[in-house]
C-alpha cells in the first residue's frame, strides 16, 4: 500500500464514519491488514493527552503489533484557526513502516464532508499521543510497508474503548 492508497483509505474511512455516527465524530484508529481494514471506534478515548498516548499505546500492543500491521490512521474532529473564524474539521493522520506521520484534514459541510486538505508531515511535537501507533507500525515484522493490500472496509462503531476488541469481532481471543 502506499502513502496516497493509505491516504485515501483514511478519508474514505472519516466520510463512512461521519455517515453511520454522525456528529460529533467519535475518534478512531484506522488499521489495514491484509485480510481486514478495521476501523476501531474509540468513543470513550480521555481528553487528557497524557491519557490518550496511554489508550493508544494499549490499543497499539493489541491491534498493531499481534498482527504486524505496517501502516495506520486516525480520525478525529478538530477545531482548525481559520482567518477569521475558527473552523471545525475531520482531522486525519496517518502513517507508516519507514514514513512520518502525515495529516490532512476536512471542514464538515452540511451532512458531509468539504474537501480534504493536501497532506503535510506531522509537525515534531504535535499529536505526540499518536506516537504509539507509529511505534508500533516501525517494529512491524514486515520492512515492505508496500506488502500489505488492504482488506475490505469494516466499520466496528460498536467498539467499547481502547481496551481490546469486540468479544463478537473475529479479533478477540478465544
Amino acid at each position: 500500500m502506499t502513502l496516497d492508497e493509505l491516504e485515501a483509505l483514511c478519508r474514505q474511512a472519516a466520510n463512512d464514519l461521519l455517515a453511520r455516527h454522525g456528529r460529533p465524530l467519535p475518534d478512531a484508529v484506522v488499521v489495514p491488514t491484509a485480510s481486514v481494514t478495521r476501523v476501531l471506534t474509540l468513543p470513550d478515548l480521555p481528553a487528557d493527552q497524557g491519557e490518550r498516548r496511554r489508550a493508544l499505546a494499549r490499543l497499539a500492543e493489541q491491534q498493531l503489533r499481534p498482527q504486524a500491521v505496517p501502516c495506520w490512521g486516525f480520525i478525529a474532529e478538530a477545531v482548525a484557526a481559520g482567518e477569521v473564524l475558527d473552523v471545525d474539521v475531520c482531522l486525519v493522520a496517518f502513517g507508516a513502516h519507514g514514513h512520518a506521520p502525515q495529516v490532512t484534514a476536512a471542514p464538515f459541510e452540511g451532512e458531509g464532508l468539504g474537501a480534504f486538505a493536501v497532506p503535510e508531515p506531522l509537525e515534531d511535537g504535535a499529536l505526540p499521543e499518536l506516537a504509539p501507533l507509529q511505534d508500533a507500525v516501525e517494529q512491524a515484522a514486515s520492512t515492505d510497508a508496500g506488502a500489505v493490500a488492504p482488506g475490505p472496509l469494516d466499520l466496528w462503531p460498536d467498539r467499547p474503548g481502547a481496551d481490546g476488541p469486540s468479544p463478537d469481532s473475529p479479533d478477540a481471543p478465544g
